[in-house]
């Protein structure tokens, strides 16, 4: 296992650490995470979707609450879905101790489909309890993370727990998807369907099938998933960015187009938001409180 950045974001500290080589094709990274005192505790937020699926466990008595619409759910550890950008959707956190710890496994397409045995569509827009999903094996596991006071024990346990899944048996057929996915990957989101057509030899028609049917959004959607958290990457990492920079890494059509999209999805302007944020992020994602 290889440790590849630790930074604090404002008072959380993450540290994230890549999986073996033989789990990589499958696990982007896991992410240890702390906070504390945790200021945004009992605080209604919205966490932007990355276009990854993610699993989550916490630690203590440590939930998230999920509130959608007249809905509210709450869990201690849970996957969520790729979700689009405008469901309407925010959470808060509670703890136990003053103090929240978590661990996350970010999951490639190809994890969702090896280790959840299941097609991509079927958790778009969903959060489901790990317990519920995987049934005694995912309470097995929970107790098994919870129960081991080294957070590098705790990556070990998932290490065995992916390994073993490595083997299973159950198969989800959606190399047509896979690798229209690892293009946009490739260029980083900075493509167009248009080009994704002409790189594939795929039409249109087909890639917003495909799209549809494997991932449960559409292919503008998607990418605008990945243009979004891309901008917001660059806006944290290097705030005195020139604007005509971030537009063109991000693939908008000028300054304008983007500030009208940034503001369409967080409700507030880019400078705005890093004011208000600090430029955070949230456990891999933007986040604001509107």
């Amino acid at each position: 296992m290889e440790k590849f950045h630790h930074h604090s974001f404002d008072k959380i500290k993450a540290e994230f650490i890549l999986p073996p080589l033989n789990l990589r094709p499958f696990v982007s990274k896991y992410t240890i995470y702390e906070q504390s005192p945790f200021h945004n505790s009992n605080k209604l937020f919205r966490a932007l979707p990355n276009g990854n699926v993610e699993l989550f466990f916490h630690f203590n008595e440590d939930k998230i609450h999920f509130y959608e619409k007249q809905k509210h759910i709450q869990y201690k550890n849970f996957i969520v879905g790729i979700f689009d950008l405008n469901y309407p959707m925010k959470i808060k956190i509670t703890c136990s101790e003053n103090k929240f710890k978590g661990l996350s496994i970010s999951l490639n397409h190809r994890g969702v489909n090896k280790f959840l045995a299941i097609p991509l569509y079927k958790i778009t827009n969903r959060i489901i309890d790990i317990e519920s999903f995987w049934g005694l094996e995912g309470t097995q596991l929970t107790h098994s993370i919870a129960h081991e006071n080294k957070d590098m024990g705790k990556i070990q346990i998932l290490n065995d727990f992916f390994t073993l899944k490595l083997n299973n048996k159950i198969q989800i057929d959606q190399e047509e998807i896979h690798s229209i996915l690892n293009l946009i990957e490739k260029k980083t989101g900075k493509i167009t369907v248009g080009e994704i057509a002409y790189y594939t030899s795929l039409s249109y028609k087909s890639i917003y099938r495909k799209f549809n049917n494997h991932i449960g959004l559409s292919p503008k959607v998607y990418l605008r998933i990945i243009r979004f958290n891309r901008a917001c990457r660059l806006l944290y990492h290097f705030p005195n960015i020139n604007w005509g920079e971030l537009v063109y890494h991000c693939g908008y059509y000028d300054q304008a187009h983007f500030i009208n999209e940034f503001h369409k999805i967080m409700k507030e302007s880019p400078l705005h938001y890093t004011k208000s944020t600090e430029r955070n992020v949230y456990l891999n994602r933007p986040f604001c409180f509107r």
